[in-house]
C-alpha cells in the first residue's frame, strides 16, 4: 500500500471512529515507518517483539526480559546468572534450571529437586517443584506421585497421563480430556486439536491462519494471535519477527513488550 493511500485511509478511519461508526478491516502491514507512525497515532504505542537482555544488561523496565539462564536481580536491576546448587536463591526463590530453592534455616538455598515425601521446592511461579514424575500435593506441600483420575490435581494443575486437570466450582480434579463442546475452564482439559473457548466455556477446534482470535489460546501450534494494523480484528498468523507489532508471542525467544 502506498504512503498516500495509507494516509487517506488514516483520515477516513479516524473520521469514522469519531462519528461512532463500526469499522471492520483486514489486518495490514505495519512494516513501513509511515505506517508505524500512523498506527501509533491511532492506537498509542503498542508492544513489539524485542530481543531478550544479555548478561549485565539493564532490566529495570522489564524484569522478565533477561535471556535464558539469567534473572533480573532486585538489588541491581541487571541481568545476572541464576544460582546453582549450594548457592543462595536469587530474589528469594529462583535457581538455575534443574534445581529448586529450599529453606535452609532463614535463607533459601538452591538444591537438587525434592524427591518423594520431601517438601516441595520453591521456583519463580510458586512452591511446587519436585523431581520428574512427581507433583506437589496441595494438602501437604510434599512431593507425591502424580495424581490419577478422580484425585485432586497438583498445586500447578498437573495429573498423570493421559488425564488432565479440570477446574470446577468444587475444586480441581484429574479427569479424562474432553471432546469438542465439553465444558472447560482451561486448555489442558480439552483433547488434542482443541482449545478452551473462554467466550463459550466449551472446547472448540483450534483455528487456522487468518481466523479471528482474542484470548491468545485459539490458534494452531506455531501461530500466534496478532493485533491488526488498523481497526480490524485480531487474527491467527505467523509469530511476529523482531521489531514487529505483537500481542502475545514472538518468533524465536524474542519477548513481546
Amino acid at each position: 500500500m502506498s504512503s498516500a493511500l495509507r494516509a487517506s485511509l488514516f483520515v477516513l478511519l479516524s473520521a469514522l471512529a469519531i462519528t461512532g461508526c463500526a469499522v471492520e478491516a483486514e489486518p495490514g502491514d505495519d512494516s513501513t515507518e509511515n505506517g508505524a507512525a500512523q498506527d501509533e497515532a491511532l492506537f498509542g504505542k503498542r508492544a513489539t517483539c524485542q530481543p531478550r537482555f544479555a548478561l549485565g544488561a539493564d532490566c529495570s523496565k522489564s524484569s522478565d526480559g533477561c535471556a535464558a539462564g539469567l534473572y533480573c536481580a532486585d538489588s541491581t536491576k541487571r541481568c545476572t546468572k541464576l544460582p546453582t546448587i549450594g548457592q543462595a536463591c536469587a530474589n528469594g526463590a529462583q535457581c538455575a534450571s534443574g534445581f529448586a530453592c529450599t529453606q535452609d534455616g532463614e535463607s533459601g538455598v538452591c538444591r537438587t529437586m525434592p524427591g518423594a515425601g520431601e517438601a516441595c521446592g520453591f521456583g519463580l511461579m510458586g512452591p511446587f517443584l519436585c523431581k520428574d514424575g512427581l507433583g506437589c500435593e496441595d494438602a501437604t506441600n510434599t512431593c507425591r506421585p502424580l495424581p490419577t483420575i478422580g484425585q485432586r490435581c497438583t498445586i500447578d494443575s498437573r495429573c498423570a497421563a493421559p488425564y488432565a486437570c479440570d477446574w470446577t466450582a468444587e475444586g480441581s480434579f484429574c479427569r479424562v480430556r474432553k471432546a469438542e463442546g465439553g465444558a472447560c475452564q482451561n486448555n489442558q482439559i480439552c483433547r488434542d486439536g482443541l482449545f478452551c473457548d473462554f467466550s463459550t466455556g466449551a472446547c472448540a477446534r483450534l483455528r487456522a491462519a487468518g481466523s479471528k482470535c482474542s484470548a491468545g489460546n485459539e490458534c494452531v501450534s506455531g501461530l500466534s494471535c496478532n493485533p491488526p494494523t488498523w481497526f480490524g480484528s485480531w487474527r491467527c498468523g505467523p509469530k511476529p519477527a523482531l521489531g514487529r507489532t505483537c500481542g502475545f508471542d514472538c518468533a524465536g525467544d524474542a519477548l513481546c513488550r
